[in-house]
């Protein structure tokens, strides 16, 4: 029935994790779905797959699974068929035309049927949409390729109806195709055969181009996701560097970094306020630069503004952003960066407070946070657990008072390089543990010995 079709309210599927490389003034986004959104185009790229047995949708199917590749801006998806998964992974590589890569690969044991339903989001008015030589244009504008042209293609004025066509196998042979419509919306679909353990790959130019530029792109030779995963590890080694025990919050404040150097370079969406204040605290300072100019006056004066009891609900605000992205892109990268930071540190008239935030959670667990910027330069420091105790390294400017009143309201120190074992956390702190911060805890005679102290410089 038609009324079974999903349809989305107009921008839904803006919100998702940003794709993209730097450089490159476009980028794509990828909502939980795995719809791909083209917000320069403000186009919309759906997917379907065809088995044996029926039809799937990734939006109505709970055999769905998602999740980052890695801590880059790399999103894969895994639909369950009969016999095994296919997979849909999109992540970006630069080059003399920088693309975003939609990457298709047939894990099961059938051959499938792979359909892109593309059509401009609801609302922009399209005059033309067609497809020639393997290559989709909307009003003129190659937004499209594949490695291999289409088997089957249709088009049709109503999306919700073009995808009950795919899924009633109503597409017609061949890959070319023009749609044009001036008071309604276009909508284009094509479909590919993949057969079992072989793969399909589509690109999304990521700067203004034509379609034969777009067509010389060699989508068989472009990396793979493992290979950007790796390229943005090395991007990411600069700025304000976060690690962890837990790896996989590690990864999510990576990620967040990634896709934040992308937002800032973006013409679309542009950034705003909550960009310009993550770029700037987390030590971008480039990006922080090219943020504020694109910042009218409501934006700077937010920017401007810093809340100095904003880290007492940080850990609240960043635990519900660690949530949603743990079960899928994180769509708010700038907002979960800002309250990390609160959480870790806060600079004031009288130097630098350190995890003015720490939550409970985090008892009995390593962290190293490095090259914080301050006012007064970088600030790095580490949290080593010995038995019940902390250990706290750093390293600051000197003459830099540092205090963590969060953990030990008695301790306090000058800049320079230095390490102390602090008392055991007391009071509403450990109260509050969701976990003892280690086994020493429960008593004993272990836990009545001394522990040795850090190594020096240990947190580097």
């Amino acid at each position: 029935m038609r009324g079974s079709a999903r349809r989305d309210a107009p921008g839904a599927s803006r919100r998702g994790a940003p794709i993209g490389t730097l450089g490159a003034s476009r980028i794509v986004t990828v909502d939980t779905r795995a719809g791909v959104y083209l917000p320069t185009e403000r186009a919309e790229i759906e997917w379907l797959v065809g088995s044996a047995d029926r039809w799937r949708r990734p939006g109505a199917e709970a055999s769905v699974r998602q999740r980052r590749i890695g801590g880059a801006p790399a999103v894969e998806t895994r639909l369950a068929v009969a016999g095994g998964d296919i997979v849909h992974q999109v992540y970006a590589t630069a080059g003399r035309i920088p693309v975003a890569i939609i990457d298709v690969r047939n894990d099961s044991a059938e051959a499938v049927a792979f359909a892109m339903v593309v059509r401009g989001e609801p609302g922009r008015a399209v005059r033309e949409l067609s497809g020639a030589d393997g290559i989709v244009l909307l009003d003129g504008n190659p937004i499209l390729s594949a490695t291999r042209r289409a088997q089957h293609a249709a088009t049709a004025n109503d999306a919700a109806h073009l995808v009950e066509v795919v899924m009633a196998n109503g597409t017609a042979a061949g890959s070319d195709f023009v749609c044009r419509e001036r008071r309604r919306e276009v909508a284009a679909a094509l479909v590919w055969a993949i057969p079992h353990r072989t793969s399909l790959r589509a690109a999304i130019p990521l700067v203004a181009t034509s379609p034969g530029e777009l067509a010389g792109v060699d989508l068989a030779g472009a990396p793979d996701a493992a290979a950007a995963v790796r390229g943005w590890d090395q991007l990411l080694e600069r700025g304000m560097r976060f690690e962890h025990d837990d790896t996989a919050l590690a990864e999510i404040v990576d990620a967040a970094r990634g896709a934040l150097l992308l937002l800032a370079g973006a013409d679309r969406p542009r950034p705003g306020s909550d960009e310009a204040v993550a770029c700037e605290d987390w030590g971008f300072d480039e990006e922080a630069l090219a943020v504020w100019a694109h910042l009218g006056g409501r934006h700077r004066r937010a920017a401007a503004r810093r809340d100095p009891s904003a880290h007492a609900g940080a850990w609240v605000r960043l635990r519900s952003h660690v949530q949603q992205a743990a079960s899928g892109p994180s769509a708010q990268p700038a907002r979960l960066l800002r309250a990390l930071h609160e959480v870790l540190l806060r600079e004031t008239d009288a130097g630098v407070e350190l995890l003015g935030g720490f939550p409970a959670e985090w008892l009995g667990q390593n962290l190293a946070v490095h090259d914080a910027p301050s006012r007064r330069g970088p600030v790095s420091f580490a949290v080593r657990w010995h038995g019940p105790r902390p250990a706290l390294l750093w390293s600051a400017p000197a003459g830099v008072t540092l205090r963590a009143p969060r953990l030990d309201p008695a301790w306090e120190a000058t800049g320079g390089d230095g390490e102390v074992l602090l008392d055991a956390p007391r009071g509403e702190l450990l109260a509050l543990g969701v976990a003892a911060p280690s086994s020493d805890v429960s008593g004993g005679d272990e836990a009545a010995q001394e522990p040795n102290p850090p190594e020096a410089g240990s947190f580097t």
